[in-house]
């Protein structure tokens, strides 16, 4: 029974393929098809990379529903020395080589989609700890641990002595399933351990929010979160990134995690979400603590990164023999260790991807990115790197050169209305997968020439925009100043020793300079015959001085919406729904068989516009994740939100969102809640809904501010896979747009307990106590009158709302009146369950009641063949003469 599948209808391809990526790596990071973002296996963790050897992908709806995905083996080669030819390559080309030195991948009859176009498909492989001919890096790694080759990689064993922060603000908020807010806590920030639940609302979310401050920016500092979730638990930051140290089982609770917070980026704020999620009908707990000063306990500290030190591509380039071939020997060892040291330490990583280009040209590029040059000391004959940065100026030891040592000078003519004051900056974004842009000015000195000199500045080989700003920064700030440069020839015997970017010391009376440090960049020692020492200078400029700098993100806003969340409902369905489906004749005939049987409904609605249906995943009882099968396509149904309280008699009130609302005819069902209404009408100018409650097997209940209206009727959607009474079904509703779908949680499984619903007769309507509905109190006897609903009558024409006269009763049903009467301090008095039979009224004299009875728990259900209703009426009212005025009072006044 339910909706007919939708399914692709057509033919899905499959490739075996051989796809070249280069010369010796690591390991890949991921696979990235069609820009769906980086893939893993299906048996590797986040933190697990793909080494050689055969992966297995399982994503057959990578692509959208109708676009299919990809699964199957890809074979990865890293390109050793003693690697064998492809065995499923050998079946198509016995003779096909084993391409050692080179790395590969090799598709083995890989699904590719249900389109017979290969799609694009990029490979992120790395190569930062080892050598292109497969030795261990040059250093590796530096006294204190530090993975010095690879930027990002970080060893978080210890304690960040850079870290001086607070707690700024902490609370921790429960909500429903609908996301409405149930409880708020926030006096917490005297701590920094806490402990909080969900309640016993299934599908409500525990959270624990933090805003965290630091005393100073800080860059390549860390803490520690230890969470505990009795189920799952999930944590968010924002301006940092997250690594998951470790996750362990404790018995008889659930899950403890430990995680590290990785200040990057000269943060001074960060802002966590540590969330729990309650599944099953049960108090969900969970805690968290936040170690600012403590040490990790997971050995598993050690996180890897992306990028490759620059400083040490550059020796690569220098000594490799795909390329200058120099021998090790040539590098000044010390110089290069300092230099990639303190590159490390600036987080100034590359990652390049080059098929031909001049290690002079890479070189030049190297430099651009890192603000330092490459020479060869003329002294010692070594290959040296200088980083240009303030702290590392050595005036003390410069050389010093004015009138009396100079011969001639020439000045290059300073003009600040040409001064660059703006860059359009470019480099590629690793996240999102494409070049970026944005602009940095020079604000002071724009408004100073009153116009923008903007040049281009490329960044090929930054994968962050951070790396980008910083650096553009720097050089911004020595093209916008108005700095000395020009040559000048010396024959001063010690200018001989002098190499490319050393500073000096430049003085010079006429134009006022003392002592000015200038960076060389070119000099010439003459021809043999005139041994004048020619010199090109520039003025060194401060990097580190402030400067009025403001950086304009130039990002395209065409970015497609991924997949968002979706507030799905998932229940059982009512005997009606399955009427309206399949017909009432094959729906009897199968209680008929099986009594028990019950189908699982779903209702949706629409998350965002590029979406038009949600699919569903069920476990078909197994009570298994990994067992989780797509069902079928939910059409999106209109919804809106409940913009006030309503108790159990309101039929017309206040909503809000109501966009869709033209989509949901008159006469339908509505779902709000576990409460079945029928829609009558919306007024667009008040925003009022008018509605009949409680229809079909459902009785009234007050709803809640923010409540979320499904007009599901008309856009139905049952499994048709039959489960008995108490089974238990996992499910998901993901959201798919054209391009992608959803990803699977384990934390985002709803779950529903069957409970042969479609067999069970109505409950009695419009119930009265004393001629009222749900009073507080009565003074007199207890008089209850009802009326009848028929289950299988009530499939056609106007559906019944609770409150509208009554219908024959369905045959063999019989109503059981349970009355409990308890004292003031809410102890059990008595307790009589009451066959009623056939009749819709019933009284119970005060006379009849214990003399001590304060109060009446009312509980009316019908029952038929032992199955009582899915929804029964039950309310509670005092007696107001348990509170009779005191009579017969004689007062008395004395004069004392």
């Amino acid at each position: 029974m339910g909706k007919s599948s939708k399914g692709t209808k057509g033919y899905k391809y499959f490739t075996s393929l051989v796809l070249m990526l280069g010369n010796r790596i690591e390991c890949l990071l991921g696979v990235n098809f069609d820009k769906k973002g980086w893939q893993k296996p299906v048996v590797l963790k986040d933190d697990e990379n793909m080494l050689a050897g055969v992966h297995q992908f399982d994503l057959p709806e990578l692509y959208g529903d109708t676009e299919g995905g990809i699964s199957g083996q890809l074979a990865l080669y890293d390109g050793n020395t003693v690697q064998m030819p492809d065995p499923h390559y050998q079946q198509y080309f016995p003779l096909a080589p084993a391409y050692r030195h080179q790395s590969y991948v090799v598709l083995r009859d890989f699904y590719v989609g249900n389109s017979p176009y290969l799609k694009d498909v990029m490979f992120l492989p790395k190569r930062t700890r080892i050598r292109n001919d497969g030795s261990e890096q040059w250093y590796r790694v530096r006294e204190d641990g530090v993975v010095v080759c690879e930027i990002g990689s970080r060893n978080f064993k210890g304690i960040s002595a850079d870290i001086k922060a607070e707690i700024e603000s902490a609370k921790w908020v429960i909500k429903d399933k609908n996301n409405g807010i149930i409880h708020t806590e926030t006096n917490l920030v005297n701590s920094i351990s806490y402990l909080f639940s969900t309640g016993t609302e299934v599908g409500a979310t525990g959270e624990f929010q933090a805003n965290i401050k630091f005393s100073k920016p800080v860059h390549n500092a860390y803490f520690y979160i230890i969470g505990e979730a009795d189920d799952i638990g999930d944590l968010s930051v924002t301006n940092a990134r997250i690594f998951k140290l470790s996750e362990i089982d404790i018995p008889s609770f659930g899950k403890g995690y430990e995680w590290v917070v990785d200040i990057y980026d000269g943060t001074i704020e960060v802002d966590l979400s540590f969330k729990i999620k309650n599944l099953y009908e049960s108090v969900h707990q969970g805690s968290i603590q936040l170690s600012f000063e403590s040490e990790a306990s997971s050995s598993e500290a050690e996180i890897q990164g992306f990028d490759i030190n620059p400083v040490h591509k550059a020796r690569e380039l220098i000594t490799d023999y795909t390329a200058m071939g120099k021998p090790e020997s040539d590098i000044h060892d010390e110089n290069f260790r300092a230099a990639a040291s303190r590159i490390w330490d600036e987080g100034l990583g590359i990652s390049w991807a080059i098929q031909e280009k001049s290690c002079k040209e890479a070189l030049q590029e190297l430099e651009a990115h890192i603000e330092g040059g490459f020479r060869i000391n003329r002294q010692t004959g070594l290959y040296e790197c200088v980083l240009f940065r303030d702290d590392l100026l050595d005036l003390e030891n410069a050389l010093n050169f004015d009138e009396s040592n100079i011969k001639t000078i020439e000045f290059d003519t300073i003009n600040v209305d040409d001064a660059i004051n703006s860059y359009n900056v470019s480099y590629y974004d690793r996240e999102n997968l494409k070049d970026s842009t944005f602009s940095i000015d020079d604000v002071g000195l724009i408004h100073t020439v009153g116009h923008v000199n903007a040049e281009k500045l490329d960044f090929p080989y930054f994968m962050s925009r951070r790396n980008a700003e910083i650096v553009a920064n720097w050089k911004l700030k020595q093209a916008s100043t108005a700095a000395w440069k020009g040559s000048f020839t010396t024959g001063r015997y010690d200018a001989r020793k002098i190499n490319k970017y050393d500073v000096i010391l430049l003085s010079w009376q006429s134009k006022q300079l003392v002592n000015v440090p200038i960076r060389v960049l070119n000099i010439s020692l003459g021809d043999g015959v005139d041994n004048t020492v020619t010199i090109d200078f520039i003025e060194v400029v401060s990097y580190s001085e402030n400067m009025n700098t403001q950086i304009n993100s130039d990002e395209s806003m065409n970015t497609v919406l991924e997949p968002q969340q979706n507030n799905a409902v998932v229940f059982e369905a009512p005997y009606y729904e399955l009427v309206q489906e399949n017909g009432q004749a094959n729906v009897n005939l199968e209680l008929e068989n099986n009594a028990e049987a019950g189908y699982l409904m779903t209702a949706v609605s629409k998350p965002q516009n590029n979406s038009i249906y949600a699919l569903l995943y069920t476990d078909k009882a197994t009570e298994d994740y990994t067992q989780m099968q797509k069902v079928g396509y939910v059409d999106y149904c209109p919804s809106l939100t409940l913009d006030q309280d309503i108790s159990f008699t309101d039929s017309v009130f206040s909503v809000k969102n109501a966009t869709e609302i033209l989509l949901a005819a008159a006469g339908t069902l509505i779902l709000l809640d576990g409460e079945l209404l029928v829609y009558q009408s919306y007024d667009a100018v008040t925003n009022k809904l008018t509605v009949k409650r409680a229809a079909l097997d459902t009785v009234p209940k007050p709803h809640l501010l923010n409540a979320v209206f499904y007009f599901f009727d008309e856009f139905r959607f049952i499994d048709t896979e039959q489960y008995v009474a108490s089974e238990t079904v996992q499910t998901q509703v993901l959201t798919t747009t054209p391009s992608a779908t959803q990803k699977r949680d384990p934390i985002d499984v709803k779950t529903l307990e069957l409970n042969a619903r479609a067999i069970r007769p109505y409950p009695p309507a419009n119930v009265k106590i004393n001629d009222e509905y749900y009073p507080a109190e009565i003074d007199s006897d207890l008089v209850l009158t009802w009326v009848n609903r028929n289950r299988l009558q009530q499939t056609g024409g106007e559906i019944l709302g609770y409150f509208d006269g009554g219908v024959t009763l369905e045959n063999g049903v019989n109503y059981q009146l349970i009355l409990t009467e308890f004292d003031e301090d809410q102890i059990e008095l008595r307790t009589q369950s009451i066959n009623v039979g056939q009749l819709n009224s019933y009284t119970f004299s005060a006379g009849a009641m214990q003399a001590n009875t304060f109060a009446i728990q009312i509980t009316l259900k019908s029952i038929r063949d032992s199955y009582e209703c899915f929804q029964f009426f039950t309310h509670t009212v005092e007696l107001s003469r348990f509170y009779s005025a005191p009579y017969d009072l004689t007062v008395e006044f004395k004069n004392d």
